[in-house]
């Protein structure tokens, strides 16, 4: 998996957050934004448009708000539980 990073982005703008796994086997991938699910596979969970799945498994956020802001996480659900934290951080105009 790729390693967790601090992501800035401008309000307005769009971002994409890396999740790069080399073989998912029989295990679901999950992105989650504390105990919100967003995506689990290929599937949006969330209801708000702006986010979707580009590249695989690659979060992209439009339109980015303040409240976007805060970890986000990319697990693979085993045993191992090995998560993948990216943190966003929201700047002004």
């Amino acid at each position: 998996m790729t390693r967790g990073h601090l992501y800035k982005a401008i309000i307005g703008d769009s971002i994409e957050l890396p999740c790069r796994v080399k073989d998912l086997g029989t295990y679901v991938l999950l992105w989650r934004r504390g105990t919100s699910v967003l995506t689990a596979a290929n599937l949006m969970v969330t209801r708000d448009p702006r986010f979707k799945l580009v590249q695989g498994y690659n979060l992209q956020i439009a339109n980015v708000k303040i409240q976007d802001a805060g970890d986000y996480i990319c697990q693979i659900g085993d045993n191992e539980s090995r998560d993948q934290v990216h943190t966003l951080e929201i700047l002004g105009k």
